[in-house]
């Protein structure tokens, strides 16, 4: 088997080395395009479930409406208090004003509900704890990152674009990248409920009600509960209902991604079938001959099945680095893409999973295997020289 392979596989490859490198090249370039395209689609969800949970904190509940909750709706709800907490917030998007033109959430909580659902941990100033104190009129908390990436010190003035109008905020303290702090890839700022709701137009309204209770008390009771005491327009839900509605909206965006991935790598296969079938014409006499030698059809089959297999693991192992590579240089433009057409998030970051690079390498690998059926039935069909 190994002289047969040597014969009718390696040698032809060393006389055509060219068509033997455009195969790995086009096997390459699929896999090098399903991998980053995958890990991109991963990376875009997995930024929105991490923003949602950072946001989020220990809240079990939501409530939310279509054009916010009144705040006459949480007098409602002050039965929670019996058994957990909730938190007003308001939870939207601005963008920074200073010439950097980047989108920034803005949360606005309150600061007296806030414990229980969300934790803040500065760096400076030291305020022992006591947040309140740092919310005067116009003042915002940013992530340590932010500040540094914006030039920006406590007491520094930071415009913002929010609500078709310039303001200015300032900045009274700077944050740890713990809980909310990490929203957005770290494009945070945290400011009190009163002063959010000013900057968007919010006079009387919140987002969402951030609703906690401890893990042994069922959610489906308080959250039937809740329903039953909302007015129109209101409901309730589960914090990763957001992450699940961002990804249902995503869902054509990634699909038309994959199906540019798909024809790259059928390009690959088809350049795999392509040099086989050539291959398989340019070397009819060597397979008769081998045939006449007393080599099988299964075992010609087995061996151009091989071939296709080699390149088509080469071309995938290619690809993977490839992938890697492409991944990383295309997010700022699928970053660009969700933040200017689905949602004003920030940043996305890399998914560090691995199941993008399994799934291109299993693609790769059995489009490159199935292209060389075809042709490795025909050269097992040749019958053995005279």
């Amino acid at each position: 088997m190994k002289l047969l392979f040597a014969g009718l596989v390696l040698r032809p490859a060393r006389t055509h080395p060219l068509r033997v490198l455009l195969s790995i090249a086009g096997v390459a370039i699929g896999v090098g395009a399903v991998c980053a395209i995958h890990r991109g689609n991963r990376s875009v969800t997995d930024s929105f479930r991490s923003g949602v949970e950072a946001i989020s904190g220990a809240s079990r509940l939501t409530v939310e409406g279509v054009d916010g909750v009144p705040e006459s709706a949480a007098a409602t709800l002050r039965w929670i208090w019996e058994t957990g907490a909730f938190a007003p917030v308001v939870d939207r998007f601005a963008v920074c004003g200073d010439g950097s033109d980047e989108p920034v959430e803005v949360l606005g909580i309150d600061v007296t509900a806030e414990e229980p659902v969300r934790r803040y941990r500065l760096v400076s100033p030291d305020a022992g704890g006591n947040l309140r104190a740092l919310f005067t009129a116009v003042a915002v908390l940013a992530p340590d990152a932010f500040a540094r990436r914006h030039r920006l010190a406590v007491g520094s003035a930071l415009p913002l674009l929010a609500h078709g109008r310039r303001q200015v905020v300032r900045i009274a303290g700077i944050l740890e990248p713990l809980g909310p702090a990490r929203a957005s890839g770290g494009q945070v700022l945290v400011t009190g409920l009163r002063h959010a709701q000013k900057i968007f137009g919010m006079d009387g309204r919140v987002d969402r009600l951030d609703v906690v209770f401890p893990e042994e008390v069922r959610a489906d009771a308080i959250a039937r509960r809740i329903a039953a005491s909302l007015p129109p327009g209101v409901s309730v839900g589960r914090p990763a209902a957001r992450a699940d509605a961002a990804d249902k909206m995503l869902r054509a965006y990634r699909f038309n991604l994959a199906a540019l991935g798909s024809i790259a790598l059928l390009v690959g296969a088809f350049l795999i079938y392509n040099t086989l079938s050539m291959s398989v014409l340019r070397r009819w006499p060597e397979i008769g001959a081998a045939r006449a030698l007393g080599a099988s059809r299964k075992m010609i089959f087995a061996c151009f099945l091989a071939e296709g297999a080699v390149l088509g693991g080469i071309g995938t192992a290619a690809g993977l680095a490839l992938g890697w590579a492409l991944s990383r240089a295309l997010l700022p433009a699928v970053t660009a893409t969700v933040v200017n057409v689905y949602r004003a998030t920030a940043t996305l970051s890399l998914s560090g999973s691995i199941e993008p690079f399994a799934t291109a390498a299993a693609v790769g690998l059995v489009s490159s295997v199935a292209a060389a059926i075809v042709p490795a039935r025909e050269a097992a069909g040749i019958a053995p020289a005279a």
